[in-house]
């Protein structure tokens, strides 16, 4: 089971501390961040540290979804 977490750092000592290059949407301060819900990642795209969002949870091994339904 997944727990839920929380997010307090400002974006800057996010950039600084990870030493990210570009931010791809609109960041900010969350502190229910659960299963199901978009949370920041950070990608390594074309050489440089990228923060993106991405929906955060897993999939049980007895579930079956189309392709389409988990994009």
């Amino acid at each position: 089971m997944c727990n839920r977490f929380s997010l307090a750092a400002d974006l800057d000592e996010v950039r600084d501390h990870f030493k990210i290059q570009r931010v791809m949407y609109y960041y900010k301060n969350r502190y229910n961040i659960s299963p199901t819900q978009h949370t920041p990642i950070i990608l390594h795209q074309d050489g440089e540290r990228v923060l993106d969002e991405f929906r955060w949870g897993s999939f049980h091994s007895g579930v079956v979804m189309p392709l389409t339904q988990i994009l």
